[in-house]
């Protein structure tokens, strides 16, 4: 297991899945401790803090885990007429089984330093189509899962549904990147992906993000509130997303362009089909 030493210094930190993000999306951030990482420690030859706290698995078993949404979305990614049901999956390569994706009062450092160090998670989406294969989305990253996943059709007329979905980054920058996959010869490839906000996405059921001028300022995660938990849920399953039809193959996309506001044509039948990273 990689370990981590946070040091009571001013530095900065970074983290990615490299082949699944752009280079302007995980932004050096600087915090009050730095994270060093370091191969072969054990977890008491460290001392690893945040904030002052000493954070090792004897603190996180008294925290309250909140287990965190997960996207379940139905469609027809095969092109044979069924349809069929998408599920995505958080899973701690650690403990080699899924996991909870937050921990209830604390602070936004200390969920994503839990992340970072005790998990290296792995996020993927199966199908209830097994012949399907399973589509990894980002595997030993700074992330807590998808912040969004939607069944955008049969954007480019091959008789089967497309796929776009938002990486939810344990990180403090806003600017994200939106994917759009088919299914396509027995594989998941990436038809387009474009430059998005966070702030522009709703809210997750159990977790509410707050911004600021920067980025994010604080994570608030509970799952007491069912009022809440239930009008995020609708919010989110009522968000039009980023994507629009435009003629025969053709999309547009909401996105940005040098931070400005844009929206931009693409034909879906000229782009490279790219593979999806296993």
């Amino acid at each position: 297991m990689k370990k981590y030493i946070l040091v009571p210094y001013l530095f900065t930190f970074l983290f990615s899945c490299h082949n699944k993000v752009q280079q302007n999306k995980i932004k050096p951030v600087t915090v009050i401790h730095s994270i060093i990482k370091k191969d072969s420690l054990t977890e008491d030859s460290v001392q690893q803090t945040v904030h002052g706290r000493k954070l090792d698995s004897q603190y996180i078993s008294t925290l309250k885990p909140i287990f965190g949404y997960r996207f379940v979305v139905t469609g027809n990614f095969k092109g044979d007429g069924k349809t069929d049901t998408v599920t995505e999956h958080y899973f701690d390569t650690e403990k080699n089984k899924e996991t909870n994706k937050y921990y209830d009062s604390i602070d936004f450092d200390t969920q994503m330093a839990i992340a970072i160090m005790y998990k290296s998670p792995y996020s993927f989406i199966t199908c209830s189509d097994h012949s399907i294969d399973t589509l990894s989305v980002c595997k030993g990253g700074q992330l807590f899962g998808l912040s969004y996943l939607k069944n955008e059709g049969d954007l480019n007329g091959d008789g089967t549904d497309e796929l776009s979905y938002v990486i939810d980054y344990a990180d403090y920058s806003a600017i994200n990147t939106c994917h759009l996959v088919t299914y396509k010869n027995g594989r998941w490839k990436e038809l387009y992906s474009f430059e998005i906000r966070d702030w522009e996405l709703p809210g997750l059921p159990d977790a509410q993000t707050n911004y600021g001028l920067f980025g994010i300022d604080s994570l608030h995660a509970g799952s007491s509130n069912d009022s809440l938990n239930k009008q995020a849920e609708k919010e989110l399953k009522e968000f039009s997303g980023f994507i629009v039809r435009s003629g025969k193959g053709k999309i547009k996309v909401h996105t940005f362009n040098e931070g400005e506001e844009v929206v931009k044509v693409v034909n879906l039948n000229k782009v490279h089909l790219k593979d999806v990273p296993n």
